[in-house]
């Protein structure tokens, strides 16, 4: 498995949240204490009003932004679990279709494109779910901070489940948390 504890969950019961549509399709089971954070940054219009619209929608104020990485967040107390999507184009340029994590090289090779900058990898592991690869890795943020996350590619995009906890949280107990990500068949519903 994915650096993913037995039991570490405890008996806290757990709760599946799935998220993207076609390539961006994804599953995470976490503890029913973890709360989805559906807060939304409000767009800063020209005259200093905020509307928590895109500008997209109100025509006159220049290119839409980029798209939000950012596909899910939930916090709790101990930690903040979230997941977030890229063009494997980004992490490294390539003429071909990023399909698959392993394309990135090693498991250490990929870490230096995967993992936050400054961060000091502590525990790294790859899995083979059903016919897809995962990369995790734990870490120690620059500010002593600990994190996971596990990534995996489909059609060209990079998905990331990550975990992050105060300084003095375990990497190991961190991993536990995004040990469940998983893509998810295209136009699949769980």
């Amino acid at each position: 498995m994915l650096l993913q504890l037995p039991g570490s969950a405890g008996a806290e019961e757990l709760q599946r949240f799935s998220g993207g549509s076609g390539a961006e399709a994804w599953s995470l089971e976490l503890p029913a204490s973890y709360v989805q954070d559906t807060t939304v940054s409000p767009v800063l219009l020209p005259s200093g009003s905020t509307l928590g619209v895109t500008p997209q929608a109100l025509p006159g104020f220049g290119p839409a932004p980029p798209p939000n990485p950012m596909k899910g967040r939930w916090v709790s107390p101990a930690a903040v679990v979230s997941v977030g999507v890229r063009k494997a184009a980004e992490l490294r340029p390539t003429f071909l279709q990023t399909n698959d994590v392993t394309q990135f090289g090693s498991l250490d090779e990929a870490s230096s494109l995967l993992v936050p900058p400054g961060a000091h990898v502590t525990t790294s592991a790859d899995a083979e779910v059903e016919s897809k690869h995962y990369y995790s890795y734990g870490f120690e943020a620059r500010n002593g901070a600990a994190g996971c996350l596990t990534a995996t590619a489909r059609a060209g995009r990079v998905l990331i489940a990550l975990s992050l906890g105060a300084p003095g949280s375990s990497a190991t107990e961190l991993c536990s948390l995004v040990g469940s990500f998983r893509l998810t068949a295209p136009g699949s519903t769980s």
